[in-house]
């Protein structure tokens, strides 16, 4: 399995999903409620599967009954064992499927709420196929239960995250882009707004030579390389003026 190729699949999946996604949450906003900040935190459980939470916290207007959420499933992963608490206590929820990639629903906000409460939401999930491997490669896909909340600005590290890889491993390409790699220590970014979906490909123990930036790399060399050459070729076929007076002598 080529990194690039997996993640060049991907893309053609995820701008249009996230174009649905960006549209979907701005439908959603409504009052004065919003999320402040949201983290994820997943840790790999076994050969296929990933443990997530996500902590959020919310600004909430006293007329907000429930916060909605959803999670769109890409690349064959499921999400179950959903748990919530909201500010430290078990929280009412409800998730239902809407077809076989979309979870929409609601955590239901019981507790009476002042003209700017803050509330905590913290979210457990377990997902299936969040792995899979071929040989030396890995790919991690973490479907995120994302607010459709819009946040008040999209200021820097609203959406904070640490995605698990197996141990030992190198990271060849992912998606959000921006993000630093450890085999160590996962996956790890912070963004201005939130993403449906984390998505990693690698290998262990084994770094594949032509990654990515390996090949944007190489082919900025060859160009150049052409170039010169090129260049080389044109000024050999002009004549100086010393061999034109000769020739002509």
């Amino acid at each position: 399995m080529s990194g690039v190729n997996s993640m060049k699949a991907k893309l053609t999946v995820l701008i249009p999903m996230g174009f649905v996604m960006g549209l979907f949450m701005t439908i959603t906003a409504f009052a004065d409620s919003y999320p402040a900040k949201a983290e994820l935190e997943s840790e790999i459980i076994d050969d296929t599967a990933a443990l997530v939470k996500m902590d959020y916290s919310f600004n909430v207007d006293e007329e907000t009954e429930s916060l909605p959420f959803e999670a769109i499933l890409f690349f064959n992963s499921g999400i179950e064992d959903i748990s919530v608490t909201v500010n430290g206590e078990p929280g009412n929820f409800s998730f239902e499927e809407q077809d076989e990639n979309l979870i929409s629903g609601e955590i239901i906000l019981d507790t009476e709420l002042s003209d700017s409460s803050e509330v905590d939401v913290q979210i457990d999930y377990r997902v299936t196929n969040a792995v899979m491997n071929d040989g030396n490669n890995f790919e991690v896909n973490i479907p995120v239960i994302a607010s459709t909340l819009l946040p008040l600005e999209a200021a820097p590290g609203f959406f904070e995250f640490n995605v698990d890889i197996p141990e030992g491993s190198t990271v060849t390409g992912g998606f959000p882009s921006a993000y630093t790699a450890d085999g160590s220590n996962g996956v790890s970014s912070d963004l201005q707004v939130m993403s449906s979906l984390l998505s990693f490909d690698g290998s262990i123990n084994e770094v594949p030579f032509f990654t990515f930036n390996r090949i944007v790399d190489f082919s900025v060399v060859l160009l150049l390389i052409a170039a010169i050459a090129a260049a080389w070729m044109l000024n050999r076929k002009k004549p100086t003026k010393l061999e034109g007076e000769k020739e002509w002598g």
